[in-house]
C-alpha cells in the first residue's frame, strides 16, 4: 500500500498542465476604436512536463475561407512565458487581446484562431496546435458628428 502511495505522488509531481483550448464566449462583442477582447485558455492536466510558450492570435470573418492553419488577419502575440503561464496549474486563464474596429469594420461573426507553440515529455518536443473560437461582433457607429469632423480633419478625430 505504501508503495502505491509513493507512485501516486510521483506521477502527481510529474502532471503538468497546459493549453488544451478556448473558452466559449457568452453574448455578442462589441467593437470599438480601443475595445480589447476576453480571451480565455482552458487548460487540463496531463502526465509529464508540459510547456505552452507563445502564441499568435489573430481573426477573421466567418464563412471566409482561409487555408487550416491560418490565423487570418493578425491580432496579436502572446508569451506565456513573460506572463508567468508557460506552466499554467491547471486552471484556466483569461489575456486581453486589441479586437478593434481597426480589424474589424462589419458587424457580423467571426473566427478568432489561436495557434500556440508548446513543448511536452521529457526530451521538450515542440510542436503547434491551433484552436478557434467564433463569436458574434457588434461594430460600434461612429456619430455622423465624427464623421463630419473627419472629412474636415482626416482622420484625426477631433
Amino acid at each position: 500500500m505504501l508503495a502505491l502511495i509513493s507512485v501516486l505522488f510521483g506521477v502527481a509531481a510529474s502532471a503538468t498542465a497546459h493549453i488544451t483550448g478556448l473558452a466559449p464566449y457568452d453574448g455578442a462583442f462589441v467593437a470599438t476604436a480601443g475595445s480589447t477582447f476576453p480571451l480565455t485558455f482552458v487548460t487540463s492536466n496531463q502526465h509529464g512536463p508540459s510547456w505552452d510558450w507563445t502564441a499568435a492570435v489573430g481573426v477573421r470573418p466567418e464563412g471566409v475561407f482561409t487555408q487550416p492553419a491560418s490565423l487570418g488577419t493578425w491580432v496579436a502575440n502572446v508569451d506565456f512565458v513573460a506572463l508567468d503561464q508557460e506552466i499554467s496549474g491547471g486552471e484556466n486563464f483569461t489575456i486581453e487581446i486589441p479586437l478593434t474596429t481597426s480589424v474589424i469594420s462589419t458587424t457580423g461573426s467571426y473566427i478568432i484562431n489561436v495557434a500556440i507553440i508548446h513543448s511536452f515529455d521529457q526530451n521538450a518536443m515542440t510542436q503547434i496546435s491551433f484552436y478557434n473560437l467564433t463569436i458574434p461582433i457588434n461594430v460600434e457607429s461612429v456619430p455622423s458628428s465624427a464623421v463630419r469632423r473627419s472629412r474636415i480633419y482626416g482622420n484625426r478625430w477631433a
